[in-house]
């Protein structure tokens, strides 16, 4: 039952951040989820929740904690975890950003994905 529960709190929360972007601008979405879930942002009941999710992704970096591959917007890839430290905070989100666009094309996907699963 409480997989069931925190599956749908995860979505509402997707929905959310959908609608009204992310609780701070450098959040990724695990974080942004967790945020708004008051949940505890360093344990992993969260990237746990979401992780089926990632992995159904095309995209998907195998990494959990850093899901989206790196896109710098130079012209050239980074690692997944230097593109979620390198890129500005005003990109994380910026659909018109290499980096930030697949992380909203991840977040729409998993709205998809959860609100399958409800």
């Amino acid at each position: 039952m409480k997989t069931v529960t925190l599956a749908n709190d995860v979505h509402s929360a997707l929905l959310q951040i959908k609608k009204d972007g992310p609780p701070e601008l450098f959040h990724g979405i695990c974080c942004a989820v967790a945020t708004i879930l008051e949940r505890d942002v360093d344990s992993y009941e969260v990237v746990t929740a979401l992780l089926p999710g990632f992995e159904a992704w095309p995209k998907y970096t195998t990494r959990p904690n850093y899901p989206i591959p790196g896109r710098t917007g130079e012209g050239e890839d980074m690692s997944p975890s230097a593109a979620f430290i390198f890129t500005p905070d005003a990109n994380m989100w910026n659909p018109e950003h290499p980096y930030g666009a697949l992380r909203l094309e991840l977040l729409d996907f998993l709205i998809e994905y959860f609100g399958a699963k409800l």
